[in-house]
């Protein structure tokens, strides 16, 4: 097929190639045509088949102009499910002018609080956040959540999806005591919709637990896992092999210090007694897999590798080892998990940016891309040990020190051999970071 071009009033192209609909010159094009290229759209986006998808929907624009023209709704339908396309596959800037199209083309057919705007302004709000405008991110996903509430009132649970967009937002511009109004405000309403479903709420009640952790709010966390596992007991039994994850979750959470609790109040607190249940859970549950069942039996002696307890830990990975050398499909898991160090406490991120540098003031000639390179060993204990750090440019120190201090704090789940732990030398970590070029010759200047 021959590349076509559409061209519409606002002089933006659409290219369309290898349609899978046949569009003949001398045939009008039909309804039937283009419901069944969003159809194809639709099934090609669910199986992340972007390529393909992306000529559907351009193919579906294409349609839409033909047979309803560039002031319909069904245009601006296509232009949504492009952007739609457009924001899964990095191209947030394209994708926020067709989003901005479909808004005003909505809006010019029906008013500024119609319900077929909280899509395309939801898709807006997604690519403003992710190009880094986050006060006009947050300004589209609160026109969003407005109009939920004009038709459907203050508790509508159309605007669950954008009251999380909002949080994440907030996030990342720092707003922490907004995070956590909106999260608390989240959790009522889906309280109040699974009131008569406690295991319908379990989803909800789970990525809850995820964002009090991202907060650092751990002891919130742990009083959200408390009550799914009781949910879970109520509903099933104390043995489900359902429990597992919120208790590894629980046990994890341990690692962390809770930002609302006080220094003379933390307790040499340990996530034990959860890794040791679920593990029993583990073993009494007949359709559990090799996968499930490792890692299950690994929080608990990667938990006594963090704690330095050692033979503990020497004890159960010689387990593993053992189990794992019985049959050529364990072996490849036997290699996954013990043939390298493994981080046991998951990163929190690096600084991207040096200096006064931010998403809000990135100008391609003016910054560049600076390296901080790490070499380190792992002792036999799991301790990251002989750090050697190089700044390039060599003059931003304090990015060197944040990176360092970041690795020297690391616990790592040694490398295994023969069912001992065993230091592990030469280990390599990069780190890159945007920086202004005057603020690297101010630093030369001091």
């Amino acid at each position: 097929n021959e590349n076509i071009i559409v061209q519409d009033k606002e002089n933006t192209v659409y290219e369309k190639v290898d349609s899978k609909v046949s569009i003949n010159e001398l045939d009008e094009p039909t309804e039937k045509q283009l419901t069944e290229e969003i159809n194809r759209y639709r099934r090609l986006i669910q199986s992340e088949t972007f390529d393909e998808a992306d000529n559907a929907a351009k193919s579906a624009i294409e349609l839409a102009i033909q047979i309803f023209g560039t002031e319909s709704k069904e245009f601006a339908r296509a232009l949504i499910n492009l952007g739609i396309l457009q924001n899964a596959t990095g191209q947030y800037e394209t994708a926020a002018q067709n989003f901005n199209s479909a808004i005003e083309i909505i809006e010019s057919i029906d008013d500024r609080l119609n319900l077929s705007l909280v899509e395309p302004l939801k898709g807006l709000g997604k690519s403003q956040l992710e190009i880094g405008n986050f006060n006009q991110a947050k300004k589209t996903f609160n026109k969003a959540a407005h109009i939920t509430h004009v038709n459907e009132g203050p508790h509508n649970l159309i605007q669950m999806e954008i009251l999380e967009s909002i949080v994440e937002t907030d996030f990342r511009m720092g707003n922490i005591k907004d995070v956590r109004n909106i999260l608390e405000r989240i959790n009522i309403l889906n309280l109040k919709k699974f009131e008569e479903n406690s295991i319908a709420l379990l989803p909800a009640l789970k990525k809850h637990a995820d964002w009090q952790n991202r907060l650092g709010y751990f002891r919130d966390e742990r009083e959200t896992y408390k009550r799914i596992i009781k949910i879970i007991e109520l509903n099933y039994d104390k043995n489900s092999k359902l429990l597992i994850d919120p208790l590894i979750k629980m046990g994890k959470s341990f690692y962390f210090i809770d930002r609302t609790v006080i220094e003379n109040e933390r307790g040499m607190l340990t996530g034990e007694m959860y890794f040791k249940r679920a593990i029993r859970i583990a073993e009494k549950t007949d359709d559990i897999s090799d996968r499930e069942y490792i890692n299950t039996k690994l929080t608990l002696a990667d938990c006594y590798i963090y704690e330095g307890l050692i033979g503990r830990a020497r004890a159960i990975y010689a387990n593993i080892w053992r189990y794992l050398s019985t049959s050529d499909e364990r072996l490849l898991l036997r290699n996954e998990y013990l043939s390298e160090p493994v981080q046991i406490i998951e990163a929190r991120p690096l600084p991207r940016y040096a200096s006064n540098l931010s998403d809000k003031n990135i100008k391609p000639d003016e910054t560049a891309t600076g390296t901080i390179n790490v070499s380190y060993n792992v002792s036999a204990r799991g301790r990251v040990q002989n750090v050697k750090t190089e700044a390039s440019p060599k003059e931003f120190f304090e990015m060197k020190q944040i990176v360092q201090r970041e690795i020297r704090n690391r616990v790592y789940r040694p490398k295994i051999i023969n069912g001992k732990p065993v230091a592990t030398n030469a280990l390599t970590f990069e780190h890159t970071f945007l920086y202004n070029l005057t603020d690297l010759e101010d630093i030369r200047k001091n």
